[in-house]
């Protein structure tokens, strides 16, 4: 998305419960200095980068979700690579 488009949809579901400052702020700290969002030239656009917050999520929604069908992702590289972190996240809370 574009800074302003996310903005924008930040201003949309919490503008009634925070001012658009501090969620222009926060959109500003996500970027630079906490690099959540990072600025992608190909797309010129912000994405969350190398997927990295999108891998937490969906770590946590396989292993909470007892819907998901394992079996069936792990024929796909991407996602192996993502159960052997939720594993291995999995093993240090133990």
């Amino acid at each position: 998305m574009q800074k302003n488009e996310i903005i924008k949809y930040i201003k949309s579901d919490f503008g009634e419960s925070f001012n658009e400052q501090l969620l222009e702020s926060c959109v500003v700290d996500l970027i630079d200095p906490c690099n959540v969002i990072v600025y992608d030239s190909h797309s010129d656009s912000y994405t969350f980068g190398h997927f990295r917050y999108q891998e937490h999520l969906a770590s946590e929604e396989i292993s909470s979700n007892r819907e998901v069908d394992i079996l069936e992702l792990l024929f796909d590289d991407w996602w192996r690579g993502l159960y052997a972190y939720m594993l291995k996240k999995m093993i240090f809370v133990l």
